[in-house]
């Protein structure tokens, strides 16, 4: 199971365990869960092909939340499918 989304990867690797939301959202590393998360997941359900509306990005250099890389390759996921 391979992520692109920084929150799956994290928590499915349990750097972070005390900020670990397990009981919300369940366990990444059981496939059900993994699943789930993956279908609200941008990153992954971009569809090849369908345009889609402009859209403002952000992140920030000292934004701890959204690193600047992150809106950066959600751009090249919709630049390369569409």
């Amino acid at each position: 199971m391979t992520c692109a989304c920084a929150v799956l990867r994290d928590i499915s690797h349990c750097r972070f365990p005390i900020l670990l939301p397990l009981q919300e959202w369940g366990c990444p590393n059981e496939e059900k869960y993994f699943e789930y998360m993956m279908s609200y997941c941008p990153m992954h359900n971009v569809q090849e092909g369908v345009k889609y509306p402009a859209m403002l990005l952000t992140g920030g250099l000292h934004d701890p939340r959204v690193q600047y890389w992150e809106p950066a390759k959600f751009a090249a996921v919709l630049r390369h499918n569409q």
